[in-house]
């Protein structure tokens, strides 16, 4: 039996306010203000079999990371300057499929592993995640995540697929990922490294996240990002962790960027440069 698919809906609370598709047209005209109302905006509706509630809660939390937390933070550091090919989807996506990937020929078996898929209004996949749940082989994973991209793109044509998001907890394993990115993107390049690139048959901007759940979120590593008022100064704000439980008792996914690293905008202080595009 194949895996049950489920899905959350993306809508606008009030489409007549600021949202996602405000901010993507005037990225430079925007304040941490208009980010912050555009974001509160978002409604995340789930819909459809709910296959495994734990991996359900799992999923709709990096959802929100990614919608309010990796958006807004993108904008405020400067990196959706080098990842503007990814960054403006976010506007677009209106559907988020998830399951738990499969394997074997004879007899189908799940492996520890979800597949999310964010797709637009006309069913085409924009970006891709994968989270890691735990298990040996973690590598393989990811290799396999990768081919089904290259597939995907391909499949799709026209470069409609814009980036890859890879999630694991255990630090070894993302160590191990980590370095493949960094040579994969050419990231020890100052630059690069923030592109994040992925060339032929990728063509995508890869980011990897860390993810812990309740307690254990308090080891994340995550740096502050370096934040620019609407004045033009720049500020280190606290960085709020999302709570360990939310308001009905559910211990709560929390994620962090590990590469590409903000660590080095945090000690320069300085927005990442614009992208040439």
């Amino acid at each position: 039996m194949a895996a049950a698919i489920s899905a959350i809906l993306i809508k606008n609370r009030d489409p007549e306010a600021y949202n996602l598709g405000t901010i993507v047209q005037n990225p430079r005209g925007c304040t941490s203000v208009d980010l912050n109302a555009a974001c509160s905006n978002l409604v995340f509706e789930p819909s459809g079999p709910m296959a495994n509630s734990e991996h359900s809660a799992i999923v709709l939390d990096l959802v929100r990371y990614l919608f309010q937390d990796f958006f807004n933070r993108s904008h405020q550091t400067g990196l959706y300057n080098r990842q503007m090919r990814l960054w403006q989807v976010f506007s677009k996506v209106e559907r988020v499929e998830f399951k738990q990937l499969e394997g074997g020929f004879f007899t189908r078996t799940l492996k520890p592993a979800l597949q999310v898929a964010f797709k637009s209004q006309t069913g085409h996949v924009l970006f891709l995640a994968l989270v890691v749940l735990g298990g040996a082989e973690q590598f393989n994973l990811v290799q396999d995540f990768l081919t089904q991209t290259a597939k995907i793109q391909g499949r799709q044509g026209s470069y409609l697929l814009r980036g890859v998001f890879i999630v694991q907890s255990e630090p070894s394993e993302l160590e191990k990922t980590r370095q493949y990115l960094v040579k994969a993107t050419n990231g020890e390049d100052p630059v690069a490294r923030y592109d994040s690139y992925l060339p032929s048959p990728f063509f995508v901007h890869a980011n990897l996240l860390s993810f812990a759940v309740g307690a254990e979120m308090s080891v994340l590593p995550e740096p502050v990002p370096a934040l620019e008022t609407d004045t033009g100064e720049q500020e280190n704000e606290d960085q709020a962790v999302e709570p360990q439980v939310d308001e009905s008792g559910r211990a709560v996914t929390g994620f962090s960027l590990v590469y590409p690293s903000l660590s080095r905008l945090e000690s320069s202080r300085k927005p990442l440069l614009a992208s040439g595009g």
